[in-house]
């Protein structure tokens, strides 16, 4: 196993309790997607656990548990929703409080 198919693979199990991980076809494919973006591990966790997850998908035309990473990448690149390394770092200290 290449060390990024690990990594995925251990993003995707540390995950699968995300609140919306059943709202998409394939949450390795999220996750899959931030790492080509350039996302760290805790970011994308922050990201997974986070309502921008529910938003995405509920901004899907697609039927519930099917919606993709596109529809993320659609939510995160709408300029309206804000999304920013500032946006994402706020996230980030939110969800690993201490």
């Amino acid at each position: 196993m290449t060390e990024l198919a690990y990594r995925i693979t251990w993003l995707n199990h540390k995950t699968q309790d995300a609140y919306s991980s059943n709202r998409y076809n394939s949450w390795p494919a999220v996750i899959s997607m931030l790492v080509r973006r350039g996302y760290n591990d805790r970011e994308i966790e922050a990201i997974l656990r986070s309502k921008w997850m529910r938003w995405a998908a509920d901004s899907s035309p697609k039927p519930y548990g099917k919606a993709t990473f596109k529809d993320v990448e659609h939510f995160l690149d709408d300029w309206r929703n804000k999304f920013n390394p500032s946006e994402v770092r706020q996230l980030v200290s939110e969800t690993f409080a201490t």
